[in-house]
């Protein structure tokens, strides 16, 4: 039978249970009227809408059916006629996850058996929503290289910077080594790093360090960042918070989790619960009653946190709207009291990332987000996911973030035809993986990480609709016919696209680019910040573009390397930084590539290099940092508008002058549009240039004025004219009688080595 109606099913990881339902042993079918089939077990537990699995029963009645509850002792199947049977007495197996209450705790719970129902209908899976944003105080934000937020007073307490080495227990087995930021930290100058040799014994000290002794019993939790290495197992070693000065009283331990070889944030509560000691001396490392042989792993930044507060899994926003905030940040590190923001890059501290760069220095009302499901979402059947549900009222009003707990991809969608909204990944490796065709996303709540790629499409016809505050993530877009429709606030983040028709409608604010593959299209980039020698580039690209890109923030400039008719439209300033501010590059023979209307700010200077730009083009505003001293740079020539040498009364002329290194010959020459010409049927158009040339080492370069074959012109061939050699200023002509209405254009083209001056335009058809 075919079920014709899609299921529902429910995951609450605070409340829910994975574990396999109890099966419903010698259930009685029968058909008490019509063609309903109805089912008979005493107090089965189910309700409407459950999804069950029926055996052992005649072959026509096993298989999946939904269910609509008759009584505490019965149920009918939906969407089936009865037939005889010889057999009416089997098994029935519940799949659980059929309400709030019989919720599955995670996606380990929808296993593909679960959700495998029909072929005919897309299960929906209703998620609870993480804890909304909730207000932690009004705090001050300093922006800059460094953006740090001072917290208020009392907020956290440092523990252990890991700035000095630990001490390694005489009877213990492990090495302890001091690790500097050139090597790997995320706070201060240096990390702790933990070696076991290959015999490691269970339940010892293993390396202590004294601290100043200090009284946490205003704190419920350690907070650190953990690096884990060789750390794959739960429960391998502890931390210990002591009362004597060598790490052999124990206050509070703390279980280090399994983790991956990225830092990650952990916060971690006391063994037992509660606050933590008043007396604390030193701090200490333990092997437990695991197999700790040959493990390795790094500390940093250990600090103590409240409860519900700020600590490094905080997620910290000036917005409480529980889902479509825009300015979502994570922690780089806690010291003194004082938060600095972090991003995917900081793994080094000695790194300046600028965070939130487009904010001003203020006070600022501040919200955090603790929790999230410390868990992976590996879609085992083709479902629609719909994250963010309050259980109380079973509205979508928030939504489920995904920490992964350093996992790889926390969000792994390889299902063809998987749906999924408002579900967000936070303090992840790698966040979405689009890992099959035809996935379809809604909204993307939140994506922030220590490192790696917020999204990765690896596969075909894919769209994301909305994504909101990918902030401290990269992006890694893949296949063909992909689509993202919004992205807000992407800051500082990297963007990968070797893709075939690639569509992104809007993007509020970028970080890096790079565009490679063909036909891929970004409609409008309001603000593409790339610092840290970021860039934009089209590199191996086939007509890809940028067809608005607003202001820019950037240190390596914009790069055409490889590709052909690639363009960019420039909407704004480009703000210069670094060693080379405001660089254009075309290089490595690009071929049919403009950016128009790039605009450098009064003030800003740099470099221009279109060497190797084949019939390629850039106009730009204010060149040199000069107001009104506008340039095109085409087919490895300069134009550029000016007004010291000029005709008569003309208030200036466009001086073109052949700046690449290779001399443009008649086959590849500067070509310049000088105007689109209107005009109807049978009366003679007459087209007049005014120009003046200067010769290169006694050789004059060839000016040509044409009018491309044009039916409607008339001509079959290019109408041109060679101008003279000489320096003095002439006016070329060229006339036609169109055939029929129409338009056609009129180009002005140079080769050798030279300069050329282009005055005003003449055009009239005598009607």
């Amino acid at each position: 039978m075919a079920i014709l109606k899609a299921p529902t099913f429910y995951i609450d990881h605070v409340l829910g249970n994975d574990a396999a339902r109890a099966t419903l042993t010698n259930a009685v079918a029968s058909n008490p009227t019509g063609t309903t089939t109805r089912i008979t077990y005493a107090g089965h537990g189910l309700i409407t809408g459950a999804c069950v699995t029926l055996s052992s029963f005649t072959s026509w009645l096993n298989g999946v059916f939904i269910i609509t509850k008759i009584s505490n002792d019965a149920f009918d199947l939906d969407d089936t006629n009865w037939q005889s049977t010889a057999d009416p007495i089997g098994n029935v197996v519940p799949h659980g996850g059929s309400s709030w209450n019989d919720s599955w705790a995670s996606p380990s719970g929808a296993t593909a058996a679960r959700l495998t129902v029909s072929a005919n209908v897309l299960p929906v899976i209703k998620i609870r929503k993480t804890p909304d944003p909730i207000y932690i105080d009004d705090l001050l934000w300093t922006i800059g290289d460094n953006t740090y937020i001072n917290l208020p007073a009392g907020e956290t307490i440092d523990v252990c910077m890991c700035e000095t080495v630990w001490t390694a227990n005489p009877t213990g087995d492990t090495t302890v080594t001091l690790t500097p930021v050139a090597t790997d930290a995320k706070q201060g100058s240096n990390c702790i790093r933990f070696l076991t040799d290959s015999s490691a014994q269970l339940d010892k000290l293993q390396a202590h360090f004294t601290i100043d002794s200090i009284n946490l019993s205003a704190y419920q939790q350690l907070s650190f960042w953990l690096k884990g290495g060789s750390l794959n197992v739960y429960g391998i070693f502890k931390i210990a918070l002591c009362s004597d000065t060598s790490g052999t009283i124990i206050v509070d331990e703390f279980i280090l989790p399994s983790m991956g070889a990225q830092w990650f944030p952990v916060t971690l509560s006391r063994v037992g619960g509660g606050n933590l000691g008043n007396n604390i001396n030193s701090i200490a490392i333990y092997t437990t009653g695991i197999n700790a042989n040959s493990k390795y792993f790094f500390l940093d930044n250990i600090i103590a946190s409240k409860e519900n507060r700020i600590s490094l899994n905080t997620i910290i926003s000036m917005s409480n709207e529980p889902q479509t905030s825009k300015d979502n940040f994570i922690a780089q590190s806690i010291e003194n009291n004082v938060l600095r923001l972090g991003s995917f890059l900081s793994l080094k501290p000695n790194i300046n990332i600028p965070v939130a760069t487009y904010l001003v220095t203020g006070t600022y009302t501040t919200y955090i987000r603790n929790s999230g499901i410390d868990s992976v979402l590996t879609t085992a059947g083709t479902a629609d996911w719909q994250g963010g549900y309050d259980i109380a009222t079973d509205t979508q009003n928030g939504q489920t973030i995904f920490y992964g707990n350093g996992a790889n991809n926390v969000i792994t969608i390889n299902k063809a035809n998987t749906k999924m909204n408002w579900i967000g990944v936070a303090f992840a490796n790698y966040g979405f993986s689009l890992a099959a065709d035809d996935i379809t996303i809604q909204n993307i709540g939140i994506i922030t990480g220590s490192q790696g790629r917020g999204f990765y499409f690896t596969k075909n016809n894919c769209s994301i609709d909305k994504i909101y505050s990918a902030s401290n993530q990269s992006g890694d877009i893949n296949g063909i016919n992909n689509k993202i429709n919004i992205i807000y606030n992407q800051n500082d983040g990297y963007y990968y696209i070797n893709a075939t028709n690639m569509l992104i409608n809007y993007m509020e604010r970028a970080g890096s680019m790079s565009i490679a593959g063909a036909y891929n299209r970004i409609i409008k980039i309001d603000n593409l910040i790339a610092f840290n020698s970021g860039y934009g580039r089209f590199l191996n690209a086939i007509n890809c573009s940028i067809e608005y890109l607003g202001s820019a923030i950037s240190n390596a400039g914009f790069t055409f390397q490889s590709s052909y008719n690639c363009k960019v439209f420039c909407g704004g300033e480009w703000l210069a930084t670094g060693s080379n501010p405001g660089l254009i590059n075309c290089a490595a023979l690009s071929f049919d590539c403009y950016i128009a209307n790039y605009i450098r700010p009064i003030g800003q200077l740099g470099t221009i290099s279109v060497t190797d730009a084949t019939d390629s083009y850039f106009s730009l505003f204010n060149k040199d940092g000069v107001e009104h001293n506008n340039y095109i740079f085409a087919y490895d020539a300069v134009a550029n508008y000016q007004t010291d040498i000029k005709h008569g009364l003309d208030p200036g002329a466009w001086r073109v002058e052949i700046e690449g290194l290779r001399n443009p010959i008649r086959s590849y020459p500067f070509r310049m549009k000088l105007a689109e010409i209107g005009f109807i049927k049978d009366i003679p158009v007459v087209f007049k240039v005014w120009l003046k040339k200067t010769p290169h080492i006694s050789v004059f370069p060839e000016t040509v004025l044409i009018i491309p074959a044009n039916i409607a012109v008339g001509n079959n061939t290019e109408l041109s004219l060679l101008s003279a050699d000489n320096e003095e200023w002439q006016q070329l002509s060229l006339s036609f009688t169109p055939i029929v209405d129409g338009i056609t254009d009129v180009f002005f083209t140079m080769n050798k080595r030279g300069i050329a001056y282009v005055g005003s335009i003449l055009t009239y058809q005598a009607i």
